[in-house]
């Protein structure tokens, strides 16, 4: 012991830093061509950079355009995962799926690069439904004509029905008519506008944006009638159009349901995945980071002080306006959730900020 120590007595712990967080900026690319050009047993590969994947791809390959859509955009995600499915070997997606999540859950976004030429529209549904149970986020192109061309009330048979009818509210749909579609020169293969559109929304802090009237990199407008427009829309279907001259996303809505008034914003169900995660985080770093949180009020104040941390992040991020977070006292919580050392009395409610994506503005003049 030296003199100083006897002076002072300090001592000084490491405690846990972080913990792994979701990460809402990482696509996860589903592709039978991977399973051949991989190694055995490599369920899945992350690249930067779309010159990276030319390392196990042709530049003609739906995997190399792909990456150039999702990492072309003025701002877009700074990583994809590609990842294998075995068809020969009788995979499904959600197998595929499955085996990425096992091996590291921390990727959000999630796009089946062959559908429809290899995965088909029960396959697609399926990994709507895993997306949706495990809080991950499907993107979907199609250039189904019906689509666009038939009511919400006859159409039966295209995926925009399936996903609709199915409720899932963790996958965004949108039609385009190049879609999967490639041209002489690689600079004109526009048909993969699901990663382009995934990327550009995944790219920006959750609760900052909505996901209309966004201009994409390598995609194609449609030219859409009224009629054509009302049938997406009804399918809660998202579109590529022009408006004054200006090449831009439309819809905002995920399938949920069979009419626009079911379909929630999509930006509203990242947001919601964002705090679900972020809450879960900030409570299990504040657990892990102290050697014991009191089952007192002095605890449950802790509990709600991580709570409300996020909540304040989502309040500065234009996701929420406000919120309230209620924390009842720990000497009123029941003999038998004391004895288990668990807290059930934490709840919050919070108003969305929402966003504007429509006005009304009548004025008059005077002579």
């Amino acid at each position: 012991m030296s003199k100083l120590d006897r002076i002072v007595d300090l001592t000084i712990t490491r405690k846990a830093t972080g913990i792994k967080t979701a990460n809402f900026s990482t696509i996860l690319i589903l592709s039978a061509n991977a399973y051949t050009v991989f190694e055995t047993g490599t369920n899945y590969k992350v690249y930067t950079s779309a010159n990276a994947v030319l390392s196990d791809f042709a530049d003609t390959s739906g995997e190399y355009l792909m990456a150039q859509a999702i990492l072309g955009q003025d701002v877009s995600v700074n990583e994809i995962w590609i990842g294998a499915v075995d068809e020969a070997g009788d995979e499904t997606l959600v197998d595929a799926f499955d085996k990425v999540l096992n091996d590291s859950g921390q990727f959000y976004g999630v796009i089946p690069l062959e559908f429809p030429a290899t995965f088909t529209k029960t396959e697609v549904t399926d990994l709507a439904g895993r997306c949706k149970t495990n809080r991950k986020f499907l993107f979907v192109g199609s250039s189904d004509t019906d689509i666009k061309g038939t009511t919400e009330d006859s159409d039966t048979a295209t995926i925009a029905y399936e996903l609709n009818n199915g409720g899932y509210n963790k996958t965004a749909l949108i039609y385009n008519g190049a879609y999967r579609q490639t041209g002489a020169d690689v600079n004109e293969d526009l048909g993969y506008i699901d990663g382009a559109f995934a990327s550009k929304m995944l790219a920006k802090t959750v609760g900052s944006y909505t996901t209309v009237y966004k201009t994409l990199d390598f995609a194609k407008p449609d030219e859409l009638t009224d009629t054509n427009i009302k049938n997406i829309e009804y399918k809660n279907t998202n579109y590529y159009i022009s408006i004054a001259g200006r090449d831009v996303t439309a819809g905002g809505r995920v399938t949920d349901g069979n009419t626009p008034e079911n379909g929630e914003f999509i930006d509203v169900e990242i947001g919601i995945d964002w705090m679900y995660a972020r809450i879960q985080e900030a409570v299990a770093l504040l657990l892990f980071n102290n050697e014991k949180i009191p089952y007192t009020d002095e605890g449950v104040t802790q509990l709600q002080s991580a709570v409300s941390e996020v909540l304040d992040e989502a309040v500065d991020n234009d996701f929420l306006v406000d919120y309230d977070v209620d924390a009842e006292p720990a000497d009123e919580q029941p003999d038998s959730d004391k004895s288990d050392r668990y807290y059930k009395g934490l709840s919050f409610t919070a108003n969305l900020a929402g966003a504007i994506h429509k006005t009304q503005i009548r004025g008059s003049v005077v002579l």
